[in-house]
């Protein structure tokens, strides 16, 4: 998107500053009039890289009025932060200035109040945007989240955010932060560094008319006036109180407050004076401390409530609530969990929790499963994400034998994930109606060890990701249930259309992707069908994949991934990219040439630590010749057992980068058995039956039998 994560800040001579600018904005400064006022407006940016980059930014695919508006704009400008460049801040503000939409303008102010160099977290801008009603239209919390990322787009595209060090972070450049600072000033929302810096706005007289207040070090008595009353101060983030009898009497001034954030580590009670902030929105504490929040039930309009790294968890009306990293969780009061009526997300870690209930006067004091259960039954309509961590009671998810009407309340289920659920040995157990999770698109399931599948085929179609991690008695990961007629017939019965990305890690008795099942009449029970060891894990006659695109298979025993004589149709698996198979020490081949054919958007191919691999490829008798079109990076790591890639001619076109590491059987690429019986031709690692019209890089190492890499060449024998 053209975004610099660093600005240089020495001056860009006439014609470098122009080049920089002209690149940005593109060929419309072909045009003269363009030009001419493009010209005027790297003048008026005084040469510095970062004034004409963000007004660039903001000028493309702008029309000619605007361009004339801009630079009428920078040549009235005075407007000046101590030891910046005027320029500089003119061009930052009139950027700001031209942002479209309010949201993006408040989120970025949002940004600007994390400290310098931050490295900003797009989840904590949702909740206090959430908190802050900044986001309008949106009714979930997905959709919200949403918007944010497509704001963030917005910013980094006009180069006012850069990305961040990880997934789902942003920061911001220190030069913009410093005008966003200003600009924030303006709208009396305010970056405290100090006590100093709070009584400077006290002496201005501008504090009581804060709107939000960020507090990095503590100082929280220095906002105490006996005269103030905060009736704008929407958001307040405190680092760290310096007791909770202090923010307690400051929370008393704040009637209109909706985001409050703290950090306490000594805080062991809330501040009572929580109890009268109904406007309330949003609420993020972390304290290790933390021993009653029976207080936060009485926030009625509390919409996300987030307790990571607290010691307890106790909530009434929240719409998101999170007690990931919660390691001292031990109690959750009873009847708060069955009042979550309008949950849409819940990370829940249940590692201590239910263990050692107290009963105090023959009442217990612990919310039990028995409650969750209940919950789920009733309240669960509107959850959309379920987090779910370290409980060993837990043998169902979901039990229409008991609760023959429940599997409907799953129906608003987008993401699952569950770890460490020792006990869990089926997600359902029972009959699923056709509603049961038909919006759920991405399962994760980790540490579930006595779970043999995750669900029905029926009810699993519309999954978008399925990730599985160290689940020693997976068996299959989907069951088909079919009748005697069924039995008898080979063909594809569904496919999953939207499924982009299927992980598999530690599963070693995983044999299928989907089994059949025979239902058994006088039982009402389903019999499993015997499974072959021998049979591939994909079975192409029966479920297709044509959007994958990423499949990792890393820790897995069965021998084969695919049907080495079944042709596998062009829309099985015609959209899959990435493909990485690492672990898997039963295969000693990873796919025929047929199969390989219809891979033909595959771009990346990683195979690693295999033991009995011994060919890549195998070839099917009809072929004499084949290509991999989009390959473009090849790695085949620790194969000890790996001879060569295939047997007949083959072709990269596109192919980047190939390394080839510890593979002490390998000595040549394509190996071709009767070739080699009629020439006394030393064997060379590439030879003119495979060809690399595009290899840039090529790293070989660990490779014992290598005697030459080109033939012919004796400049590349390679020594023992």
């Amino acid at each position: 998107m053209g975004v610099q994560k660093s600005f240089p800040i020495e001056l860009l001579s006439k014609y470098e500053a122009w080049d920089l600018f002209s690149h940005i904005v593109g060929d419309v400064v072909i045009n003269p009039d363009f030009q001419q006022y493009g010209e005027n407006i790297v003048k008026e940016c005084a040469c510095l890289p970062i004034a004409i980059v963000t007004i660039a930014h903001a000028l493309k695919n702008r029309a000619l009025p605007f361009w004339r508006d801009a630079l009428g704009q920078l040549q009235r400008s005075n407007l000046i932060i101590m030891d910046m460049h005027e320029k500089v801040y003119s061009c930052i503000n009139l950027c700001y200035d031209y942002l479209q939409s309010e949201e993006a303008k408040s989120l970025l102010l949002l940004c600007c109040l994390h400290g310098e160099d931050a490295i900003i977290e797009m989840e904590y801008l949702m909740r206090f945007g959430i908190g802050l009603d900044i986001f309008k239209g949106v009714r979930t919390l997905q959709e919200a989240r949403d918007r944010v990322y497509s704001l963030v787009d917005d910013l980094k595209d006009r180069c006012l955010l850069s990305d961040g060090n990880g997934s789902g972070t942003v920061k911001m450049h220190d030069v913009i932060r410093d005008v966003a600072i200003s600009i924030a000033k303006e709208r009396y929302m305010y970056f405290f560094s100090d006590g100093v810096e709070v009584e400077e706005c006290k002496r201005r007289k501008t504090l009581e008319d804060s709107r939000a207040i960020i507090l990095p070090n503590g100082c929280v008595s220095e906002l105490i006036c006996e005269s103030f009353e905060y009736k704008k101060l929407e958001l307040i983030l405190i680092a760290e109180t310096e007791s909770i009898t202090i923010l307690n009497n400051f929370l008393e001034k704040t009637k209109k407050l909706r985001v409050l954030g703290f950090i306490s580590q000594n805080t062991e009670v809330l501040p009572p004076s929580l109890c009268f902030l109904q406007n309330l929105r949003t609420l993020c504490v972390a304290s290790e401390k933390l021993d009653d929040v029976a207080l936060i039930g009485e926030l009625k309009n509390l919409e996300i409530l987030d307790l990571s790294e607290s010691g307890i968890a106790n909530t009434n009306w929240s719409t998101y609530l999170s007690t990931r990293e919660c390691e001292k969780l031990v109690v959750i009061h009873p009847n708060i969990i069955s009042h979550l009526t309008r949950l849409e997300e819940l990370y829940m870690d249940f590692e201590n929790w239910d263990k050692d209930i107290e009963v105090v006067n023959g009442e217990k004091r612990n919310a039990s499963l028995l409650e969750l259960k209940h919950l789920i039954k009733r309240a669960f309509k509107k959850l959309k994400r379920l987090y779910s961590k370290g409980n060993d009671k837990i043998q169902y998810l979901i039990n229409t034998m008991e609760h023959v009407n429940c599997s409907a309340a799953f129906a608003s289920w987008e993401s699952l994930s569950l770890v460490s659920l020792t006990n869990l040995e089926k997600i359902s157990h029972g009959e699923l109606v056709a509603e049961t999770f038909k919006r759920l698109s991405i399962i994760e399931v980790s540490k579930c060890e006595r779970l043999k599948n995750l669900l029905p085929l029926s009810i699993a179609t519309q999954l978008e990701k399925i990730e599985i991690k160290d689940c020693q008695m997976m068996e299959e990961i989907f069951t088909h249930e079919i009748d005697d007629k069924e039995e008898e017939e080979e063909k594809i019965v569904d496919e999953f259309p939207h499924l982009c990305s299927l992980k598999l890690v530690n599963v070693t008795k995983l044999r299928k992707f989907c089994s059949k099942v025979k239902k058994t009449p006088s039982q009402n029970e389903k019999e499993p069908l015997i499974v072959d060891s021998t049979m591939p894990f994909f079975d192409g006659k029966f479920v297709s994949f044509p959007n994958l695109e990423e499949l990792e298979m890393s820790g897995c025993d069965f021998t084969k991934i695919w049907d080495d004589q079944f042709q596998l149709s062009s829309t099985l698996f015609r959209n899959m990219t990435k493909l990485v198979v690492q672990r898997c020490n039963f295969m000693k081949n990873l796919f025929s040439s047929a199969v390989a054919v219809s891979l033909e958007q595959l771009c990346s191919l990683d195979v690693s630590d295999c033991r009995m691999m011994e060919k890549t490829m195998t070839r099917n008798e009809s072929m004499d010749k084949m290509s991999l079109p989009k390959l473009n990076f090849l790695t085949l790591s620790n194969l000890a057992n790996l001879v060569s890639f295939f047997g007949i001619f083959i072709e990269f076109p596109v192919l980047n980068q190939l390394h080839i590491n510890g593979c002490p059987a390998f000595d040549t690429f394509i190996s071709n058995t009767e070739q080699n019986l009629c020439t006394s031709t030393m064997p060379s690692l590439f030879n003119e039956q495979a060809a690399f019209p595009s290899l840039n890089i090529a790293v070989i190492q660990g490779m014992d039998k290598l005697k030459m890499i080109w033939q012919d060449d004796d400049e590349f024998r390679i020594a023992n």
